[in-house]
């Protein structure tokens, strides 16, 4: 989402998948404050926050670092220079 713009909903062949969360009601306030300061939807900012956690690599490794549990499944960051996006990978052994 960009400055300003409004995501659209996809019409007939996006596909999507519905996840739910049990949030704290401290930071359930802060996303609905940020929502109302964005004019988004909650599940737009957190649909936003994690798509902007998933393009930093120093936080997912940070993430992996912490609190992975299955080595095998542990990512590895690969950088497309031409879209400036990150993509994950199943580590190599």
């Amino acid at each position: 989402m960009g400055a300003g713009a409004k995501k659209k909903r996809g019409i007939g062949k996006a596909r999507c998948n519905r996840v739910t969360v049990s949030l704290t009601n401290e930071l359930y306030n802060q996303l609905k404050m940020l929502s109302v300061s964005l004019d988004w939807s909650i599940s737009e900012v957190i649909e936003q926050l994690s798509s902007d956690a998933m393009q930093s690599a120093k936080y997912i490794n940070a993430l992996q670092d912490r609190y992975n549990k299955v080595p095998a499944y542990r990512l590895d960051a690969i950088s497309d220079y031409q879209t400036r996006r990150i993509t994950w990978r199943p580590k190599s052994s």
